[in-house]
């Protein structure tokens, strides 16, 4: 059984997978929070709440607190961290070899001729290995965020800030 700690470069593209996939799955389980708080914050920085009356602007704070709440919570319960062999899986679906996976089984029969020829393959997946790179989940993605709401939001978020650049101050 090879160890995946000693090929070098290795756990680092797990780690850095395991990140994106923890991003990836952060974004699914949290986009109503985000769009929420984003939202409230561009009808507060362009003055939309200030022009409403006390009791509509008094409604529009429950409801965005009882919201915060309620997303905040869901997005707990469906949020779920990969782990470490869902970050393998993704890197072995580059290579027909699958040598991540591979590298972690044994031989059978730890006989002589048997494990001369394991140790040619896990040569051969060692090399396979080192040459895998990290995926980038732009399929995922595309189909988490159709709209690129994760780069427009920002956007509009920030234009409300440049609009309202003087009286920003006083509305937050």
């Amino acid at each position: 059984m090879a160890d995946l700690k000693r090929i070098p470069g290795v756990e680092p593209k797990i780690a850095r997978t395991r990140g994106n996939l923890w991003r990836l799955a952060a974004a699914r389980a949290f986009w109503p929070f985000a769009v929420l708080v984003s939202l409230f914050l561009i009808f507060a920085l362009t003055g939309v709440i200030d022009a409403a009356s006390e009791k509509l602007a008094s409604l529009s704070l429950i409801i965005f607190v009882a919201g915060l709440v309620i997303l905040g919570v869901l997005g707990w319960a469906r949020f779920a961290p990969p782990d470490r062999q869902q970050a393998v899986r993704a890197l072995d679906r580059q290579s027909d070899l699958r040598p991540l996976a591979t590298l972690s089984d044994r031989p059978a029969r730890p006989e002589a001729d048997g494990v001369a020829l394991w140790r040619a393959h896990e040569t051969r997946l060692t090399d396979a290995a080192r040459r895998l790179s990290i995926p980038s989940f732009s399929n995922e993605w595309k189909a988490a965020d159709p709209f690129y709401l994760r780069y427009v939001i920002p956007v509009f978020v920030a234009l409300a800030i440049l609009f309202a650049w003087d009286a920003t101050g006083g509305r937050l």
